[in-house]
């Protein structure tokens, strides 16, 4: 069976995004997916030969994004609301996905999530965008898990890395503030945070800091500042969903 993949750039092309197909993790994924189809025996039944593609292209991307695989259900279809507060905040963020190009040329395309407590929906919100914007436009995303990336920005070789980070077509930074770095580490995010705005890279953050007092405390009042002009800010405060049936 010889199996060929194509994956239409028009959208991202007009968006002005390098297509997922130019990650590298995206590609070997892609590989592996031709190898395991290959070897499929001559008498198998056939998928659907358009469904079956959509849907591991999106898995491809999912797994070169760096999501966990515990998040690969969140998603707006299973963001459940519970008061028509739940329902406005779903509606904003679907909202600001589905004019994600036209924010992206006015330097409007980043987004901040932020709650003064856990279980509020933030991340379930922001990773649903993130996929949103995969499955949409075909665009290279990547998540990062906060403290994980602090503690990598602890290293000597931090600058490289912070110069890798800001080049990502669209990056989350997941939980921001939940670990107080160094004053090294904080520059490093200041500064990643600052090229990703200057080169126009579309950044999705959550945090439980407060905008604008606690992160101005957490990062600095200039890049707070520079925020407020380049985010769309959205307080999340619902109640805590964790105690409810369903995923958050």
């Amino acid at each position: 069976m010889n199996t060929v993949f194509e994956i239409d750039g028009q959208h991202d092309q007009q968006a002005g995004f390098v297509r997922a197909g130019d990650n590298p993790r995206f590609r070997q994924a892609m590989d592996s997916l031709r190898r395991t189809i290959d070897a499929m025996p001559p008498d198998a039944t056939p998928p659907d030969p358009v469904l079956t593609n959509r849907q591991e292209i999106s898995r491809a991307r999912f797994n070169s994004s760096g999501l966990p695989p515990a998040y690969r259900g969140m998603d707006f279809p299973r963001f459940v609301p519970h008061s028509p507060d739940h329902r406005m905040m779903l509606a904003r963020v679907e909202g600001w996905v589905s004019e994600f190009p036209s924010r992206k040329n006015l330097n409007r395309c980043n987004l901040l999530l932020w709650s003064k407590g856990t279980g509020s929906g933030k991340t379930h919100l922001a990773v649903a965008a993130l996929q949103a914007i995969m499955d949409t436009w075909g665009t290279q995303c990547i998540y990062a898990d906060c403290p994980e990336l602090m503690a990598s920005l602890r290293n000597e070789w931090g600058d490289e890395n912070t110069s890798a980070w800001a080049e990502h077509q669209v990056l989350l930074l997941d939980d921001i503030g939940a670990e107080r770095g160094t004053g090294v580490q904080t520059e490093r995010l200041i500064v990643l945070l600052r090229k990703r705005m200057t080169a126009q890279k579309p950044t999705i953050i959550t945090t439980n800091e407060s905008f604008p007092v606690q992160l101005e405390k957490y990062l600095s009042p200039r890049i707070v500042s520079r925020m407020g002009e380049f985010y769309d800010v959205m307080q999340v405060d619902l109640p805590d969903h964790r105690g409810f049936t369903g995923r958050w």
